[in-house]
């Protein structure tokens, strides 16, 4: 769950969401969502969910080649749909970071956590 909302977030905020979905972390974008709802980021998670909706519903995530193939011709208006989540992504509406570290403290036992972290 950690390395799921990490790679999200490092990957959109370097090149959006197109660049996310096109790259190899794309292959699990589908599971962040529910990550994000786990640790608390509700409204990430729904701008996650509006841009795979955006891409459609017919994605083999898992297969990159296919996934590349769906990414790499998107039309025009999906690509600026895309960019306008981009600039929620950007404006930050959760604190993953915080929502991350809030978790692994909760959850520290489970997850097998060293008690510094």
């Amino acid at each position: 769950m950690f390395g799921l909302i990490w790679e999200l977030e490092s990957e959109v905020n370097n090149g959006g969401f197109h660049q996310y979905f096109l790259n190899s972390t794309g292959a699990l974008a589908p599971y962040s969502v529910d990550a994000l709802k786990a640790v608390g980021a509700v409204q990430t998670a729904g701008l996650v969910q509006q841009a795979l909706a955006q891409v459609g519903n017919g994605i083999r995530w898992p297969d990159d080649t296919a996934r590349k193939a769906v990414i790499n011709s998107l039309s025009s208006n999906v690509r600026e749909k895309l960019n306008e989540l981009d600039q929620s992504f950007y404006a930050c509406p959760d604190d993953l970071t915080a929502l991350l570290y809030r978790y692994v403290d909760k959850q520290r036992v489970e997850i097998g956590a060293p008690e510094d972290f």
